[in-house]
């Protein structure tokens, strides 16, 4: 059976001409997956003269300015020109930028109403930019907890002193349950011994209270006062660990 082929593209490498394409994305964060993309672009055809669109929109959510990004990507080997895009990519800006095809790695982005205009290339690297800013969104207090223990002032990422209180809360809680599996048999049996205590006195102190005694509530005190204060001696040793 003969082999099929693509014989626009045939003829273009045959000619030597060299072929524009654009690349349009937000770049919110560069990766790799990027770089993996424009090499694969290049070895598309003989000559490729790369153009690469950063889609700029009104809402700033990237994580990265417009400079930094440009900055970024102009270290990039393979890419022969950089453009700020505004909107969709429609066949008027590939018109408009003198650009032979579109370049992307979902197609779905693309608005371009010319198919054979769109060259998708599949995703040879598991990196997506949704997937790295849920990470962080995941874990963000242990984010914050890193730069507040680098010295960064609450103020400096924009996080409130109820936040900064929240989070150093949960690390000592994080500390107290690693205190607990080693120290938690320890601590576990002095626990219940004072409660058994009590509870025992306590039901003592109800029976006396019954039989209306006077001296109730001082003796159920006197007993257990020690007890009591013991046990929060007890929490305090463990709180204090945590520092």
């Amino acid at each position: 059976m003969e082999e099929s082929r693509d014989t626009s593209t045939l003829n273009i490498n045959l000619r030597g001409k060299e072929v524009r394409v654009l690349l349009p994305a937000r770049f919110d964060y560069i990766h790799g997956g990027h770089a993996k993309l424009i090499t694969e672009i290049q070895n598309k055809f003989k000559k490729v003269h790369l153009v690469l669109g950063l889609i700029v929109e009104d809402t700033n959510t990237s994580l990265l300015s417009l400079t930094e990004k440009v900055e970024t990507l102009k270290h990039f080997k393979g890419i022969d020109e950089i453009r700020t895009l505004k909107g969709e990519v429609t066949a008027e800006t590939l018109k408009a930028l003198k650009v032979d095809y579109v370049a992307t790695a979902t197609a779905s982005e693309i608005s371009v109403d010319i198919p054979e205009k769109v060259l998708e290339f599949p995703k040879e690297l598991d990196i997506d930019t949704d997937e790295i800013i849920i990470r962080a969104i995941r874990n963000y207090d242990t984010l914050v907890g890193k730069l507040l223990n680098e010295g960064y002032d609450p103020h400096e990422i924009g996080v409130s002193k109820a936040k900064v209180m929240q989070i150093k809360l949960k690390k000592k809680l994080r500390k107290l349950a690693r205190v607990m599996k080693t120290k938690g048999v320890e601590y576990g049996r002095k626990a219940e011994e004072i409660v058994d205590y009590t509870r025992t006195s306590l039901r003592e102190f109800v029976t006396d209270l019954t039989e209306k005694s006077e001296n109730a509530v001082a003796k159920w005190a006197s007993k257990c006062g020690n007890r009591v204060k013991n046990l929060i001696t007890l929490a305090k040793e463990g709180w204090e660990r945590l520092d």
